[in-house]
């Protein structure tokens, strides 16, 4: 497991951290870790070639991630289910996001931008 990025969310119970790389099972994973029972909720395996950048919307129900460029993928996932949301992905052709970033005003809804 090589790990490329972490992410905490508003209320500090989960961690996510992201390979950055496929593993040898050929995806790369999001682990989603409950800080406060210390233990793995849920494995995302979404992603085939690596993560790049993740964050967590202010809710802590959404996890925004980008896939490394080779691969070229946005996604904003469903903490609970580790699905993808209905019109949650987008397409970034030779893109790199090297960093995620909320909008810390909004909680209806997810605002984010991102920094290349």
């Amino acid at each position: 497991m090589r790990l490329s990025c972490l992410a905490r969310s508003p209320n500090e119970r989960i961690l996510a951290a992201a390979e950055g790389e496929a593993s040898r099972f050929g995806n790369a994973v999001i682990y989603l870790i409950d800080l406060h029972q210390n233990k793995l909720m849920n494995k995302i395996t979404f992603f085939r070639k690596g993560v790049q950048s993740m964050a967590f919307s202010n809710c802590g129900k959404f996890l925004i991630a980008m896939s490394v460029p080779e691969e070229g993928c946005l996604v904003v996932l469903d903490v609970n289910s580790g699905l993808v949301c209905e019109n949650g992905t987008a397409i970034l052709r030779n893109e790199s996001v090297n960093k995620i970033v909320v909008n810390p005003y909004t909680d209806d809804y997810v605002d984010f931008v991102t920094v290349g």
